[in-house]
């Protein structure tokens, strides 16, 4: 495939095993509309339907100016409002890179580097509890940053609740907080509610920025490293 360069996505269910039976079955079809719904969210980005493979775990394969991270975490929340009030996260690790088969027809018939990047990324998640995201590039440097980007991201959005998780789901669909309400699940509550839970959630102070600053730099593929740390997308990793 050249050096044309893409981003391979490999995750899985949080804690899957501790689901049985009909609860499993209930998981299973809720990551399938999960994903689903974020496959036709972003059809310009997906090369493929997702891979569902062992139950619980799911591969694509997205083109190189995807906003992966945004997305990535679309797919974290919309899960977790299907399946409330059982709290569910996903584990997803990004490879970037280039792939020197691509499948015809199915994303996990795939090889390169983008998928061995990804497939490793996972196993790293694997090894920590509160891990949920990360990614991997052929540039360690670019790795390593990436890497204490994604530790505070995660930080920042693995002890949400429910109801943080909902807010922020729908704030990254573009709707007011006034709008936010009306989609709410439960009891109606007031905007200044809405607005507190954003907050908390530390919405505007750490994850929009996140998102935006890697979703940004990663649009300029011939080398995404170069913008990294540059004056329009500086690099600041607070605790």
């Amino acid at each position: 495939m050249g050096n044309k360069e893409y981003f391979v996505i490999t995750g899985d269910v949080v804690g899957s095993s501790l689901f049985k039976g009909v609860e499993r079955k209930n998981l299973h079809n809720a990551l399938v509309e999960s994903l689903q719904f974020i496959r036709e969210e972003n059809t310009d980005s997906f090369l493929y339907d997702f891979d569902i493979f062992r139950g619980d775990s799911f591969q694509n394969v997205l083109k190189s100016n995807s906003t992966v991270f945004s997305i990535c975490l679309k797919l974290r929340l919309k899960l977790a409002i299907i399946m409330h009030p059982n709290p569910i996260d996903l584990r997803i690790a990004i490879g970037y890179g280039t792939i020197d088969m691509l499948p015809e027809d199915r994303a996990s018939l795939g090889d390169g580097k983008a998928y061995r990047f990804s497939g490793e990324m996972l196993d790293n998640l694997s090894k920590n509890s509160y891990r949920r995201i990360g990614i991997k590039t052929s540039d360690n440097q670019l790795n390593n940053l990436l890497e204490g980007y994604c530790i505070l991201f995660d930080k920042a959005t693995v002890g949400w609740s429910f109801e943080q998780k909902e807010a922020v789901f729908w704030k990254m669909h573009g709707l007011t907080e006034v709008e936010i309400v009306k989609k709410l699940k439960g009891k109606p509550i007031a905007q200044k509610n809405v607005s507190k839970r954003l907050k908390t959630a530390e919405w505007k102070q750490h994850v929009k920025p996140s998102l935006n600053m890697i979703d940004d730099f990663f649009r300029d593929v011939s080398n995404p490293s170069a913008r990294l740390g540059s004056a329009s997308h500086p690099i600041y990793l607070e605790t």
